[in-house]
């Protein structure tokens, strides 16, 4: 898809389609994660190239939760645009692609990211990943088929590799690569992240990402106020939390520094 002047959804012409799936752009991106379910806090940041590969653009992103109220904000041409959520469960912080494969790493299970092994099977095969002997899970649904790759001897039935297909075809991969902590067992060192698309009989490789993590601390006690929401002078604010007495969501503009 790509957007008109109107800011309208147009679909690409299939010459505009071959284009894009053969041009290649590289760039970096930089995450902070806090985890204490179900507080999070994430920023995403750095420079991202537009929708339609023409130019690089600073992009600086927050979103957190204090497991009370959710928020989403991000800088835009130097202003703060917010949207506050009335419940938590209405924005979910691994919505990313890169960031999602932690639901099964890190967060295997928590509750709080929606994240569970239902409807997963166990198939009759055993798979090396990495050269860890594997089991391997299964899901159907309508969309398609999911596997997880488990270590349920070497390291603590976290997934090794996650595989997305739709029909038939692979639509998504992760990764991972583990250190063992002697106190907080397996923690994720790096991964990889790859999307592709299946277009004119051909599968193409659309995204790709790796990442390192630079560092990590577990079980530390993380202060609250740390995943409050803060907000700078001028900041333009969608509030979901109070209705508008003129109808539909409420809009103001910070004045002072506000939490």
């Amino acid at each position: 898809m790509k957007s008109n002047i109107h800011d309208e959804d147009v679909p690409l012409t299939a010459a505009e389609t071959r284009r894009y799936l053969q041009e290649q752009v590289e760039y970096s991106t930089r995450y902070s994660l806090l985890l204490d379910s179900p507080r999070f806090r994430c920023r995403y940041w750095g420079r991202h190239p537009d929708l339609q590969l023409k130019e690089m653009y600073n992009h600086d992103m927050t979103l957190t939760t204090d497991g009370q109220t959710a928020a989403h904000y991000y800088l835009f041409r130097e202003t703060t645009h917010a949207t506050i959520f009335k419940d938590p469960a209405e924005y979910r912080i691994f919505f990313w692609a890169n960031l999602s494969p932690l639901c099964w790493s890190l967060l295997a299970g928590d509750p709080c990211t929606e994240t569970s092994l239902d409807g997963f099977f166990p198939q009759n095969q055993i798979k090396q990943i990495q050269g860890i002997d594997c089991t391997v899970l299964e899901k159907t649904d309508k969309s398609g088929v999911s596997r997880l790759w488990v270590a349920p001897r070497d390291y603590e039935c976290v997934v090794m590799q996650y595989e997305r297909l739709k029909s038939g075809r692979k639509y998504f991969t992760y990764q991972f690569q583990y250190s063992n902590n002697m106190e907080s067992g397996p923690l994720p060192t790096t991964w990889e992240v790859k999307q592709y698309q299946f277009y004119e009989n051909q599968n193409y490789l659309t995204y790709a990402s790796r990442f390192k993590v630079d560092s990590i601390k577990s079980n530390v006690t993380i202060p609250i106020e740390q995943f409050k929401m803060k907000l700078p002078p001028g900041a333009h604010v969608s509030d979901l939390r109070k209705p508008n007495p003129q109808g539909g969501e409420l809009n103001y503009i910070v004045k002072e520094d506000s939490e």
